[in-house]
């Protein structure tokens, strides 16, 4: 049998330097002492890779999580290892102290924070110490086990598997479900995990067909258990937010407060909950990556605006550039309806009408009249001018002209099929204005009017969502606009789920729209400063897009820019 070379032990101890300083230190002590045991594991991984980094010995230990080695003989011991180490990575993660945690408890009017971790932790560390126990003895067995070993390892596994079968529920602590469902998710994630590895490890367990198919029906079993369970929580979570912060009516106001905590609550449970449990399932147990089990804020999303301020009537017809895109907000009903309904996409309703209020001299506000004759919050001053009526556009544009001095107003708009404008019509010329091509598209709403950079009240520009001719209410928008989908903070050494950017939209309204035709991300890699992994998920391939990253204070010519090859940019 091959023996532990003495660079390939260094290497061991090196990264359980790393992995203790920024993880656990119990996995830390197993890596010390598998490098006293020479199991196939361990010879193989170490003497192999002689000149391999610590950073790329944390991908390969990860790759156990995703059953990399599951189908190799001779590496039994790897995927209880990957277990082991899916729990402490898990649970350093999940800080019931840290800031976005402690506004779920406020949100949900919960405290006593300390001592829901505490309880969790406590049943947290009696699994992990059983699962050490198992790892430890199996570093000291024969290759392969004797009858005696495998035995006592399925008398461990027994123990191991019987301890979360009796303390899963008791994760959730009553009045408390909510706040304790990311313990919960980690909690049955390693359950599931390990019954998985031994289905996948039967025989090096030497077990029968008996059982292994009470293994598998146990797994089965328990898989529609515990998720039924975590969608009753999710939901009993969200519909305490939608009590606390009621709807209110369009006209009525704004509805930021019931749009921000949904979008605080669903983003924690997107990170803390949902991508911890696509760790260990695999894709194919809930379709499409992307519904209900993989929650992306489907509210965020993009719309289409008009192009930038024409300071000179004598400039060339502008057309807007279908790639501006920002965000576009849903009322809490429609989010609602689509968490419920399971379904991903970005929705729009039918518009019927536009109001404007203006005067021969600018346009002072914007307000949507749906096809259900419900209308949006009125953008703008809703006490200037005198109200008009633009009807839906026939044709392929929308012209707009705005006062030709820097922060003017929006001076008219109007559709190009029967030439008709509201506004400063004794001022300018249909010639001289800007066109607005949203080709295939309707308009899907009126999503606000962009302001000027000082905040001045004057109105220069009309943010609109557009949607294909084709398309009827409930539907995708064009799958061929680039939707970006989730964002959280970058960092090699948190190894698991997939992280995406999304612009900070926690002030959602009128003043935090971006509307310049780009998106500025605060990403930071807290290991590696210099290093970053961007990724950008759409919904359908787009030929020719592309995306650039720069600094606010860069010069565009200096941006990164990256051209899409696949559908993941």
């Amino acid at each position: 049998m091959s023996t532990l070379s003495l660079a390939g032990k260094q290497k061991i101890l090196t990264f359980a330097g790393v992995f203790r300083s920024n993880f656990a230190d119990s996995f830390g002590n197993f890596l010390e002492k598998s490098t006293t045991g020479n199991t196939p594991l361990v010879v193989n991984l170490a003497n192999g890779n002689e000149t391999i980094n610590a950073r790329n010995w944390a991908i390969l230990i990860t790759n156990i999580l995703a059953g990399a080695l599951a189908a190799i003989p001779g590496y039994g011991p790897a995927l209880c290892a990957g277990s082991l180490l899916v729990l402490n990575i898990i649970f350093s993660n999940v800080a019931v102290e840290d800031d976005q945690n402690r506004e779920i408890y406020d949100i949900l009017e919960r405290s006593n924070r300390k001592l829901v971790g505490g309880w969790n932790q406590s049943t947290i560390r009696g699994a992990s110490t059983l699962l050490e126990q198992l790892l430890q003895y199996q570093l000291i067995v024969q290759q392969p086990p004797n009858e005696a070993e495998i035995t006592k390892m399925k008398s461990l596994t027994d123990l191991i598997l019987s301890f979360f079968s009796t303390h899963s529920e008791g994760m959730l602590l009553p009045g408390y479900e909510v706040i304790s469902l990311p313990d919960y998710a980690a909690f049955i994630t390693i359950h599931l995990k390990f019954l998985e590895d031994i289905t996948l490890r039967s025989t090096y367990y030497k077990l029968s067909s008996t059982d292994q198919r009470y293994y598998m029906e146990q797994y089965s079993n328990l898989h529609q258990k515990y998720l039924d369970r975590i969608r009753e929580v999710y939901n009993m979570g969200l519909n305490e937010i939608f009590q606390k912060y009621p709807e209110k009516r369009y006209e009525a106001g704004d509805y930021n407060a019931l749009f921000n905590h949904i979008q605080n609550y669903r983003n924690f449970m997107i990170i803390h909950v949902f991508d911890m449990i696509n760790m260990s399932f695999n894709v194919q147990h809930f379709g499409r990556p992307f519904d209900f089990i993989n929650p992306r804020p489907l509210y965020s999303k993009v719309f289409c605006k008009t192009s930038l301020l024409v300071y000179n009537m004598s400039s060339p017809v502008l057309e807007v550039d279908h790639a501006a895109m920002d965000i576009r907000r849903m009322s809490a009903n429609e989010i609602a309806y689509y968490l419920s309904t399971e379904r991903s996409g970005l929705y729009v309703s039918d518009i019927r009408r536009i109001m404007v209020n203006a005067d021969n001299s600018n346009i002072y506000s914007l307000q949507n009249d749906y096809s259900d004759n419900s209308y949006s919050k009125k953008y703008g001053s809703p006490d200037s001018g005198q109200q008009q009526f633009l009807a839906i556009p026939s044709g392929s544009f929308l012209f707009v002209n705005q006062i030709p001095i820097q922060n003017g107003g929006l001076k008219f708009i109007g559709t190009t099929g029967n030439n008709m404008k509201i506004g400063a019509t004794d001022s300018f010329t249909i010639n001289g204005s800007e066109l607005v091509d949203y080709g295939g598209n309707r308009i899907g709403r009126i999503t606000g009017i962009e302001r000027s950079i000082p905040r001045e009240p004057n109105l220069y520009g009309m943010v609109c969502t557009f949607f294909p001719n084709n398309v009827t209410p409930f539907t995708n928008l064009n799958p061929n606009l680039v939707n970006v989908i989730n964002g959280t903070k970058i960092d090699y050494m948190t190894p698991f789920g997939n992280y995406e950017l999304l612009a900070d939209y926690q002030n959602i309204g009128m003043d935090a729209l971006n509307a310049r035709n780009y998106l500025f991300y605060n990403i930071e890699c807290q290991s590696q400063p210099t290093e970053f992994m961007i990724q950008i998920q759409t919904e359908k391939f787009t030929p020719g897009f592309s995306v650039t990253i720069r600094e606010s204070d860069q010069d565009p010519s200096q941006a990164l820019t990256f051209n899409a090859t696949s559908e993941v940019v």
